[in-house]
């Protein structure tokens, strides 16, 4: 009986994850979600925004990841891009561990993280093991976590993230690259300036 049990709560997480209207049960949202712009970090922090897109059309998905430090300014900017159509929420997640493995070869330490996933993000916070694929990339997210003494997630609007949004819908164009602040697409440099500006 426990054998089955564990079989249709994969089988119902697995769903779940496909979906392409995924949403995670409705919790209440931590204090400083839904920011409609975006904000500088904290003096020495860095904050790190993630975005991703799906191409069905080239049989692609792609991932945009901007680095910004407390003066607004981009450290570095970085795509992938993944031969396959994957749900909007594995690229998602995806997305967050890749931010997370890059900071930590960074060796950056004080960060920030933001998407405009708010069922990512919630997933990430939650202590609740999940026997999927979705479930093994946030494992090895809380792993890389674990890393840190002092690292935070955000849920922001798409408003707010427009700079890393720019950047992996053109991840296809430019795959596993990485930018600084002279070789960054011009939309995304835009983008950018346009946040100091708000």
């Amino acid at each position: 009986m426990r054998i089955v049990a564990k079989a249709w709560e994969y089988l119902s997480q697995w769903t779940e994850g496909q979906a392409s209207n995924f949403r995670v049960s409705i919790q209440p949202l931590t204090e400083g979600d839904g920011a409609l712009y975006w904000a500088k970090p904290i003096h020495n922090a860095l904050k790190i925004t993630v975005d991703a897109a799906i191409f069905s059309e080239l049989e692609n998905s792609g991932i945009g990841i901007i680095a910004r430090d407390h003066h607004g300014s981009l450290l570095e900017a970085m795509t992938r891009r993944f031969n396959e159509v994957m749900n909007p929420s594995m690229v998602e997640v995806i997305a967050i561990k890749e931010a997370l493995s890059w900071a930590k070869d960074k060796q950056w330490n004080q960060i920030t993280i933001e998407s405009d996933c708010l069922g990512v993000i919630q997933l990430i916070r939650r202590s609740t093991p999940m026997r999927s694929v979705l479930g093994k990339v946030i494992k090895e997210c809380r792993r890389l976590i674990s890393d840190w003494n002092n690292v935070e997630f955000y849920f922001i609007k798409r408003s707010a993230n427009m700079a890393a949004h720019e950047l992996a819908q053109v991840s296809h164009m430019y795959p596993d690259r990485s930018f600084d602040r002279s070789s960054v697409p011009v939309k995304v440099k835009t983008c950018i300036l346009d946040d100091l500006n708000e």
